[in-house]
């Protein structure tokens, strides 16, 4: 997520419409290449009988298919006929190498490179013929927040912003923040957190020498190894394999993530630096509850961020996690309010 040399936008569309499981909404798959990868997702849309305004739905940092689906809860499907049923199409696509979309890991490329998925996204819409080509705005979740006000200053022609569950620190701060407040819920002595958070500062450090990640890697994998070797026999009946339990600990997916170029473009990432193209409406929305972005650190600086700015809103969401529910779980659903809020916001932007 410095500037870039943008690839040669080659696009194209492939529609096939299909009614949505909310009968008057319309669904059309939509296919556009940033260079030699195709970029697949699907536009919603109210109808076809006027030009509609449009929003590019941007997920968080995992790679992530079109309805953003995480244990069988999909809420960027909930969100696309949310915000069609109040009269916008919306678009939303899967990641690099994930569903129909080609190409590599996304974290083999800089968020920078990723940000081109969605600029070509922006080219796509403006081209549709049931589009409002001067209002297209973003709603993006967490890496999607933070990446929106870059590509306003890269597409000055963007209308709105949406930005959930962001913050306006670097990635690293953020990082070493979340590190600190979970381990604070665990009732850890604030001696042994500041000595954990320093070794983890250090590993980022270090692995901005290209030479050194390697050994930065492999001293987070033996951590992982370590703890995954002393799990009980019933948690290893859950993860039979070092592989399965991985990226359910926090080294483990750490020293998978440090190496890549996604996370080296990332730690030094600022998105207040693009905060000055920030002319148009913006509302964030932050999670009361949540641990990734803890919001009595990140509500202040977010504040003071967007202080002197006449269309930035900020609101919070009571009860809600990172990912605006209740909990983790195979029953997850959005905290009540949440939908309502940003629905509420964008029928205002309307009138």
């Amino acid at each position: 997520m410095y500037y870039p040399i943008y690839f040669l936008l080659i696009i194209f569309a492939i529609s096939t419409i299909a009614q949505t499981s909310s009968s008057s909404l319309l669904e059309e798959e939509l296919s556009y290449s940033i260079g030699d990868i195709s970029i697949s997702g699907t536009l919603t849309l109210p109808n076809r009988k006027t030009h509609h305004p449009a929003i590019i739905l941007i997920s968080g940092g995992y790679p992530d298919n079109r309805d953003a689906e995480i244990m069988g809860f999909k809420p960027f499907r909930i969100l696309a006929e949310e915000f069609a049923s109040a009269g916008y199409a919306v678009f939303r696509f899967d990641d690099r190498s994930i569903g129909k979309s080609t190409g590599e890991h996304p974290w083999q490329y800089t968020v920078y490179e990723l940000a081109d998925d969605i600029l070509g996204a922006i080219d796509e819409l403006k081209k549709h013929p049931n589009i409002d080509s001067s209002k297209i705005g973003l709603c993006g979740h967490s890496f999607g927040a933070i990446i929106s006000p870059y590509l306003k200053s890269k597409a000055p022609e963007i209308n709105f912003i949406i930005s959930i569950a962001g913050y306006a620190t670097t990635f690293e701060t953020q990082w070493l923040e979340y590190r600190r407040h979970t381990l604070e819920l665990s009732a850890i002595p604030e001696s042994e957190i500041q000595g954990i958070v320093n070794h983890d500062q250090l590993m980022m450090a270090i692995s901005r020498d290209k030479n050194e990640r390697g050994r930065v890697s492999s001293n987070l994998k033996k951590l992982a190894l370590s703890e995954y070797n002393n799990l009980s026999p019933e948690d290893k009946l859950i993860f039979p394999t070092y592989d399965s339990y991985k990226f359910n600990s926090y080294y483990g997916a750490f020293s998978e993530m440090i190496n890549t170029d996604f996370a080296q473009s990332l730690l030094d990432y600022y998105p207040v630096d693009y905060y000055s193209s920030l002319d148009c409406p913006i509302l964030f929305v932050l999670a009361e509850k949540d641990d990734s972005v803890p919001i009595d650190y990140h509500k202040p600086l977010i504040e003071e961020a967007i202080s002197g700015m006449p269309y930035a809103t900020i609101v919070t969401i009571p009860e809600a996690n990172h990912y605006m529910t209740y909990d983790y779980s195979t029953e997850m659903k959005f905290v009540d309010g949440f939908v309502s809020t940003l629905k509420d916001w964008l029928t205002a932007l309307k009138e």
